[in-house]
């Protein structure tokens, strides 16, 4: 009994070891935090008279990057306060966040990944390239999956990320239709998101950046 424990016991330790020293499962992230500084949120949706141009000025969020840079072990996550996003119009914007987004009982926008599609093994730093992002968006309550292109162009001394989505917003996620008699407003909005992550931070993954 005694020397079964043994075994077991030595198995046991074995596989940890090679887990743990196996790159492939190292468990090493490095966490970017996204902040206005490093990245942005926007949107634009036409309208009766003029094409509105929106933003979201504080949100909350990160990248997760892998130190082996496996595409299975990417994240990012990022939450949006409804009262916070803005058109330059302070009428039309209590609209959006009272009437629309009814920010009272869904104060927050999350997007949540799910995989990175094509993203490189190994990205270099002098070439740019595109990968599609996976991933959850909730939206008064309601989870939908998004697909978002996005192309990464190497900088001097970043990856520039750039990505765009279309969403139907009226339709998928229940959000109420601001129109009123001839001022109408498009049923689609797009969306765009850029986020500069710096060229060390990967080739360094011990290295924790927050701006």
């Amino acid at each position: 009994m005694i020397l079964n424990k043994k075994i077991t016991i030595s198995l046991v330790f074995l596989f940890l070891t090679t887990l743990l020293w196996n790159p492939a499962f190292s468990g090493e992230i490095v966490n970017l935090t996204l902040t206005p500084k490093n990245s942005s949120i926007g949107f634009k949706l036409d309208s009766t008279f003029q094409l509105v141009h929106g933003n979201a000025p504080k949100f909350e969020g990160k990248v997760q990057i892998p130190k082996n840079l496996n595409p299975d072990e990417f994240y990012v996550e990022v939450n949006i306060p409804v009262k916070d996003m803005e058109t330059a119009n302070e009428k039309r914007d209590k609209t959006m966040h009272n009437f629309c987004f009814e920010m009272e009982k869904y104060p927050e926008i999350r997007f949540e990944s799910t995989a990175f599609k094509e993203l490189p093994a190994k990205p270099r730093k002098d070439v740019d390239f595109e990968f599609t992002l996976m991933g959850n968006l909730t939206i008064k309550g309601i989870t939908k999956s998004i697909a978002i292109p996005v192309t990464i162009k190497s900088k001097e001394n970043s990856f520039h990320a750039s990505g765009t989505v279309t969403l139907n917003y009226l339709k998928d996620f229940n959000i109420k239709d601001p129109s009123v008699f001839i001022l109408r407003v498009a049923k689609q909005v797009e969306v765009f998101v850029e986020v500069d992550i710096p060229h060390n931070l990967i080739g360094n993954p011990k290295q924790v950046l927050t701006p």
